[in-house]
């Protein structure tokens, strides 16, 4: 199977950014006229291990949805040409 890794790495690149920004608005980083204090710190904080499963995940995800789009369309085709035939 053939996937485009330009297409991954682009996805990999807006889900970390997505994950940033959610650490970000924890932080209370986008609203300034909030008091940090306002939301705990460790609240917003997670181990590293845990945003690489998250991704790990999100990739997987991926990875079976562009398989099922490809196995669908080939079953397609296949039930085309069969009919025409």
């Amino acid at each position: 199977m053939a996937f485009n890794p330009v297409t991954l790495i682009l996805y990999e690149s807006k889900f970390i950014e997505s994950i940033v920004k959610e650490i970000a608005d924890k932080l209370n980083l986008s609203r300034p006229h909030v008091p940090p204090s306002s939301v705990p710190l460790s609240s917003a904080l997670r181990p590293l291990s845990y945003f690489f499963g998250l991704l790990r995940e999100w990739r997987r995800g991926q990875l079976e949805e562009l398989r099922r789009v490809k196995k669908n369309k080939k079953r397609e085709g296949g039930c085309r040409g069969k009919a025409e035939v």
